[in-house]
């Protein structure tokens, strides 16, 4: 028999679920009978299990998509800064890039409103910081 949660996804694959004791608790009370309750499962609870497992796995891989344009961006921009390069149309493109990959995770539900928003003010500053370092750019301070 598998020892898993019901929220574990051990129990995906229709698992038995058992109650277990702690070993301090177990020794504690030798003198009880312990008792191991298999949960049947019905069509419905499995169904919604399979569906959550593929909605994880389809946001897991959108706010991948997220993280890994934005550090491009961020890459970009770290490397135009060290060589003192002007060219932002590259930097532009991608932030293009990184900006939708956000805001359809943002419409989905996948991030925060306002985590979406720091995401991209995050970008929106490096870009900035890169304009005023190639002299395009000056801040009204």
């Amino acid at each position: 028999m598998k020892v898993a949660s019901l929220g574990s996804t051990r129990c995906v694959r229709g698992a038995g679920v058992v109650c277990a004791r702690p070993a301090a608790v177990a020794a504690r009370q030798a003198r009880s009978v312990s008792f191991a309750v298999e949960a049947k499962k019905g069509d419905s609870v499995i169904k919604r299990q399979r569906q959550t497992e593929k909605r994880r796995l389809r946001n897991r891989a959108r706010k991948s998509e997220c993280k890994t344009l934005s550090k491009k961006v961020l890459v970009t921009v770290d490397e135009l800064m060290e060589s003192g390069g002007k060219d932002l149309a590259t930097v532009d493109a991608q932030m293009a890039d990184a900006y939708s990959a956000i805001d359809k995770a943002v419409s989905k539900k996948i991030l925060h409103a306002n985590t979406g928003a720091r995401r991209k003010a995050r970008l929106a500053k490096a870009r900035r910081d890169l304009a005023v370092a190639a002299g395009e750019y000056t801040p009204d301070e």
